[in-house]
């Protein structure tokens, strides 16, 4: 789901600058399998939730191995696809090393962006028909630069994130409560809630909002568990929820770490086992945007009101993120990329 945020983001900012631009974002995965799409969607949530670690250890031999599955069909497709575009925008490793693929086969010089949604460039994100990379932090120009990435075709301009939370990040009207934001990203997959769900949906100067996401299951059974918590689904208005909350409980992803850095929101992320978001939480240590919890043996509950109950701490953490907000606007004023340079 990051990496359709990032596209649709993507998309949104090149209409701005460029209206009569057309774009068309393609989930490339359903493209060139249709019929197997949603069995390897399943497979990879399946392996995230339960098998983490054999998911980090595939995700290591990704970059060492140049092996793509079905690359003579693959390539075949991507021509089809690119036959009358101007330039490639890819925010997924796959999509680069099709793309990759298809240049080097056929000849094409058809300008090739990557944008990388992490903060680590992991080695799949590394290809050799890339034009430019275009890279949340400096952490991660640093990084292309030692995979021998030339310094002119790295950008630093954030990871991108839709308009919504480009817009002013003035507080929205807050209740007399605290506010407690819980996200899992778009799987609704949210790390030990309930070893503090029930206690603080009880707590009666807190009030809590859980989005869930497409994870229907999820929205259903928290609704039922816990009353006195505002459970929303799937829903276009995450940015509003960030701005209302004084510290949001999610995942270290990419998008969501600047998706608060935009809208002014602390976190809070519990337990990162994934290569790329515990990457993501040693940068939100680094620049204190938050508290990573890295310990199961917490008390968590006790934890997350202590840091509520921190308004110096929390204020601390919304100023360094109006810092990277302000360095961002200094490197990259027409936030993601400069079309016209791009597509000349």
């Amino acid at each position: 789901m990051g990496h359709c945020s990032a596209a649709e983001a993507i998309r949104q900012q090149i209409a701005i600058v460029n209206p009569h631009a057309e774009v068309q974002v393609i989930d490339l995965l359903e493209y060139l399998f249709p019929y197997a799409a949603d069995l390897i969607y399943s497979g990879f949530s399946c392996m995230v939730n339960f098998c983490s670690a054999i998911y980090n250890q595939l995700n290591r031999m990704a970059g060492k191995y140049a092996s793509l599955p079905m690359k003579s069909h693959a390539v075949g497709r991507v021509t089809q696809l690119l036959s009358s575009a101007d330039l490639v925008v890819s925010t997924l490793p796959l999509c680069s090393q099709y793309v990759s693929a298809f240049k080097r086969k056929t000849g094409s010089s058809i300008p090739l962006y990557t944008y990388i949604t992490d903060i680590g460039a992991q080695d799949e994100w590394v290809t050799p028909c890339t034009d430019a990379y275009f890279v949340g932090a400096e952490e991660t120009r640093q990084e292309l630069l030692q995979k021998g990435v030339s310094a002119s075709r790295i950008h630093v301009c954030g990871i991108p994130v839709r308009q919504s939370f480009l817009q002013s990040t003035e507080t929205s009207e807050k209740s007399d409560r605290l506010e407690l934001l819980l996200m899992g990203g778009g799987l609704g997959l949210i790390p030990a809630a309930d070893t503090f769900l029930h206690t603080l949906s009880q707590c009666s100067e807190v009030h809590v909002t859980v989005i869930t996401g497409k994870n229907q299951a999820l929205y259903d059974r928290l609704r039922v568990q816990y009353p006195a918590v505002s459970v929303i689904g799937y829903t276009d208005q995450v940015a509003e929820y960030m701005r209302r909350a004084d510290l949001l409980i999610t995942k270290s992803g990419g998008i969501t770490t600047f998706e608060a850095i935009h809208t002014g929101t602390p976190l809070y992320v519990i337990r990162p086992f994934l290569m790329q978001e515990i990457g993501n939480a040693h940068y939100i240590e680094r620049h204190n945007l938050g508290h990573v919890v890295w310990s199961a043996d917490m008390d968590m509950t006790q934890d997350i009101l202590s840091l509520l109950h921190q308004p110096v701490r929390l204020k601390a953490m919304r100023q360094n993120m109006q810092q990277l907000r302000d360095r961002l606007e200094e490197v990259c004023p027409e936030a993601y990329f400069a079309p016209e340079e791009m597509i000349s």
